[in-house]
């Protein structure tokens, strides 16, 4: 079987297709300029239109479909985004291929594979890289990651303080390697469907 796995947020998407040889990936950002002059309904348009681009062709094929589920973060405005966003991709999904998405957390994903439920981005994409030999990573990103995750657990880290950093080094490792932390989420969801 053949698994979809799409990480979609506001302005951005991750998408893995997952098949028994062999793992692809990609993923779609909204530039600067299209993120001010799109409208909201452009925007869900232009993201529905690229991942249907790239995973209609698995449709015929025994798939399944899996989408990070939603959830309320502290932006209300871009929950109801991603919602409609959902809505627009289940409609047309639905509409072609008479199938059901599985929605999944990505904390669910994360413990069916025995990753911290509550790792940060960096730790997921670090997980990923390893598992698939997607590209290389300097092992000084590798200790600070794990310096500054020990330090959060041992609460001489502030939450915020670690969110910050590791954002920081997620970036690095999305420049350094392509796996940007949409697509580390997307693969997580393939591999953590049950």
């Amino acid at each position: 079987m053949i698994k979809l796995g799409l990480d979609m947020a506001t302005n951005s998407c991750g998408l893995c297709i997952m098949t028994p040889k062999k793992v692809r990936y990609g993923s779609f950002i909204l530039s600067l300029r299209e993120r001010k002059e799109l409208s909201k309904s452009e925007k869900i348009e232009r993201m529905t239109n690229w991942i249907f681009e790239n995973i209609g062709k698995y449709f015929k094929q025994d798939h399944r479909l899996v989408v990070e589920d939603v959830f309320l973060g502290k932006n209300a405005d871009a929950f109801k985004h991603v919602c409609r966003l959902q809505g627009a991709l289940e409609h047309t999904y639905f509409r072609l291929t008479g199938k059901q998405i599985k929605y999944l957390m990505a904390v669910s994903a994360r413990k069916n594979l025995d990753l911290r439920t509550r790792a940060s981005k960096a730790e997921v994409q670090l997980f990923v890289i390893d598992k698939y030999n997607l590209g290389e990573v300097d092992n000084s990103i590798r200790e600070y990651v794990n310096e500054q995750l020990q330090e959060y657990q041992n609460k001489n880290l502030s939450a915020t303080t670690f969110k910050k950093r590791m954002n920081k080094v997620s970036t690095q490792i999305g420049k350094l390697t392509g796996i940007n932390e949409h697509i580390a989420d997307a693969i997580v969801l393939c591999l953590g469907a049950e």
